[in-house]
Order: C-alpha cells, then structure tokens, then sequence
C-alpha cells in the first residue's frame, strides 16, 4: 500500500507503470487461502490476489485528482515535491523513480501453480475492486 500512497502524495504516476498490477489482497482472504492449501499437494505457494488491479486504478480510487506523467515530469515532481513527502514514503518513491527510469529486475511474480491448487481444492473467493478495498485510505 506504501506505493499507492507515495503516488497519491506526488499526484502523479509514471506513464509506463500505470498498467502495472498492484496486489491488494485483504489479510483475511490471504490466511483463508493458506488454511485452505494446508490440503495441497505442493510444499510451497505463493499467496497474492488472482486478479490484481492496475496500479492507476488503484491510485484513482485513493487520490482521483492523480495523472499519468512521462518520466521528465516526474522528475520535476520529485524534485518540488520531495521535502514535503512523509519519510517513511521516500524508499518507496525511490523505487518508484527507477521503476520509472526502466531499471527493473526482470523477475515475473506469478502465483499460476497457487490459484490451480486452489480451484482443484474447490476455493475460490473473488475480491472487491481496489475502490472498495481502499475506501479507508482516502485522504
């Protein structure tokens, strides 16, 4: 959620990052799924939300006043901006920035093998839009 809130702190999104999925499972879900998979057959699984919402529609249902920026302007809002940013933010817009600027791992999260185990053990639960699980973060 930190990401989410340090863009809706800048009031501005990296144009490239606005498709980019943001896992806003609720802790509930999460540890229903783990009790559930107690039954699994594998060792290990990777818990997050089947249908992530963009990172944009998630920052929207927070701040709606954000807008997608190239990676200059974002610069620019950084640099006037970065003063005002609670500190606890700043790793997280730090991160941000180079996401922006392309520097990226290369490693795809995926949780294809969990969410197969789970409909094989018959679970599965849908969850809200990220303006529903994010209705009590609005400034």
């Amino acid at each position: 959620y930190l990401h989410v809130q340090g863009i809706s702190a800048l009031g501005a999104i990296p144009e490239n990052m606005k498709e980019m999925p943001v896992d806003l499972m609720p802790i509930d879900t999460a540890a229903k799924e783990v009790m559930a998979l107690r039954a699994g057959e594998h060792p290990v699984y990777h818990i997050m939300s089947h249908m992530p919402p963009k990172m944009f529609d998630a920052v929207k249902s927070v701040n709606s006043e954000v807008k997608a920026v190239t990676d200059e302007e974002l610069n620019q809002i950084l640099g006037s901006k970065m003063k005002d940013i609670p500190r606890e933010l700043l790793p997280f817009l730090f991160e941000l920035k180079m996401g922006a600027a392309g520097d990226r791992t290369g490693i795809t999260v995926t949780n294809q093998v969990t969410v197969k185990e789970l409909e094989k053990l018959g679970f599965r639960m849908e969850l809200p839009g990220p303006e529903q699980l994010l209705k009590d973060f609005r400034g």
